[in-house]
């Protein structure tokens, strides 16, 4: 197993690019092929902890399997076991979608606007890729509701954030020939012990903020759709999220409200069975909510096809 230096090192050579506006788009003579999801072969992921296996960028290797925040594998390695593809996961612990929006040290997290303008043209431009079976992910924007929860005018923020997250699909279309994505909602974060020990206040301020950002993210797809040559699709991870926690039972769960503080000694912590607990930590589902949501994104991409 490589070391972990070497991961840290080979992430952080790319921190200081700075990105350049995306070309506008031309609308005219669009010749898009139809989506098929079963012709898929290659996936290409952005995000934060929800999605990042901590790809090596100089040996193009995973640190391993369960390298996530899950307590397990993730949505992305599920995913792909449902659907077998060559993928290539760029998401990053703690990335929002634009560190210097959300006033985030630069040099610890790599953001998304990062992986997208630097990381991946500098890693991957070379790869063989046909638009026609090639598929991007982005999941983005916990961090950017978390990091700035306390400010003014979030609103306004959000509104330049889903613009700046617009101008990286742009970017993929106009200089990467990127045709088919799936953009991802924020999930109810709201109900995450993080959220919850703060108070009802506080809980309910980032819910109105969690919705107020999806609803935002779905204008942008849609806004999307009408302007850009593309499949453009986006995933309901809220009512995902929401349904499992409205109804534990059903999936085996008997604590959606908080996690085992130590897993390494959950006896002498009182901890229930780790498959009975929806959050691994206090931000952060478990792999079986992981394998939940692969699910539900294989069996949306295939109503998808057309």
């Amino acid at each position: 197993m490589f070391s972990f230096w070497l991961i840290l090192l080979s992430w952080c050579n790319y921190l200081s690019v700075t990105t350049d506006a995306a070309p506008v788009v031309n609308d005219d003579n669009w010749d898009i092929p139809a989506f098929d999801f079963s012709t898929t072969k290659t996936l290409y992921s952005f995000g934060d902890s929800y999605t990042t296996q901590n790809l090596d960028l100089v040996s193009m290797t995973y640190a391993c399997a369960n390298c996530t925040s899950a307590g397990g594998r993730n949505w992305v390695e599920y995913l792909v076991d449902l659907h077998p593809m060559q993928y290539w996961n760029l998401a990053y612990n703690s990335a929002p979608v634009s560190n210097a929006m959300v006033g985030q040290n630069a040099s610890s997290v790599i953001d998304v606007t990062t992986q997208i303008t630097s990381m991946f043209p500098r890693h991957f431009s070379s790869f063989p890729r046909d638009p026609s079976t090639t598929l991007y992910t982005i999941w983005v924007g916990i961090n950017d509701i978390n990091l700035t929860a306390d400010w003014l005018d979030t609103d306004e923020l959000d509104r330049k954030l889903l613009e700046h997250y617009k101008s990286l699909v742009e970017y993929l279309v106009t200089q990467q020939n990127a045709r088919q994505f799936v953009l991802i909602m924020v999930p109810p974060i709201d109900r995450s012990p993080y959220w919850l020990r703060q108070g009802p206040d506080a809980v309910n301020r980032a819910r109105q903020r969690v919705h107020a950002y999806n609803k935002k993210l779905a204008s942008l797809v849609k806004r999307l759709r009408s302007k850009t040559p593309g499949h453009f699709y986006l995933f309901d991870a809220w009512s995902t999220f929401t349904h499992i926690l409205d109804h534990p039972g059903d999936y085996g769960l008997s604590d959606v409200t908080d996690y085992c503080p130590d897993w390494s000694n959950p006896i002498q912590n009182h901890c229930a069975s780790f498959e009975q607990y929806f959050w691994y930590n206090d931000l952060h589902p478990t792999y079986r909510i992981h394998q939940y949501v692969a699910q539900d994104v294989y069996n949306y991409l295939l109503k998808q096809q057309h």
